[in-house]
């Protein structure tokens, strides 16, 4: 059974990080290297929406998990929206 299968999203992303390095050494090329790093950033960006909740946009969640304050969390939430245009 593959970490995916297993929603053990921690440990698929130390493997593609320990992946990306041994890859690095190995003077790879570097487009593989990236996709190694965003995949595993997404990984991280899985397991936040499975512990944190599926209703909390990804800055109240950051701000969540570094254990800022709700306020700074919210202010965050509003600056991302607006430079998005929303």
């Amino acid at each position: 059974m593959s970490c995916l299968q297993a929603s053990r999203h921690n440990e698929a992303a130390k493997l593609l990080v320990d992946t990306a390095r041994q890859l690095a050494a190995q003077k790879v090329q570097p487009m593989l290297i990236k996709k190694c790093y965003v995949l595993a950033a997404l990984e991280i960006d899985r397991f936040r929406e499975r512990t944190l909740g599926h209703n909390m946009d990804s800055a109240t969640a950051a701000a969540t998990m570094l254990n800022v304050g709700a306020a700074t969390g919210t202010a965050t939430s509003a600056a991302a929206q607006t430079l998005a245009g929303g």
